[in-house]
């Protein structure tokens, strides 16, 4: 189903017309993924429905919550490991994560936005 890259990252092509749940094709990714997932935490997907400005909208959210302070990403804590922050870790220097709990939820992400940006944020939701 996925290729492989240089790097060992799964690449899924979710544009293929075979890819449909309860296919052949659909369980061999879904084990794929599953592997990636538990053995690099990601994968490339490839998937050609998302606007070329939606995909530059999320990586720009994305660079505006990790370019927030240490000490206020610190404050996202959870008492599920790595449900929070992840960060800050010697052997691993360049690792940051920031979990949101209820992430499908609007209270969920509006929480996570409030401690984020106490004075708001109306383009991270």
């Amino acid at each position: 189903m996925g290729s492989v890259t240089p790097t060992n990252l799964l690449v899924v092509d979710f544009t293929n017309k075979e890819l449909k749940p309860g296919s052949s094709c659909w369980s061999l990714a879904c084990n794929d993924i599953q592997h990636a997932l538990e053995n690099h935490g990601c994968f490339i997907a490839l998937y050609d429905k998302i606007s070329q400005e939606l995909d530059k909208a999320i990586f720009h959210a994305a660079d505006d919550l990790f370019d927030l302070p240490t000490q206020l990403k610190v404050q996202n804590t959870n008492e599920k490991p790595y449900h929070g922050y992840v960060g800050q870790i010697p052997f691993v220097p360049l690792h940051e994560g920031l979990g949101i709990d209820y992430a499908t939820t609007l209270d969920g992400v509006q929480s996570f936005t409030n401690l984020m940006w106490p004075q708001g944020n109306k383009s991270f939701r």
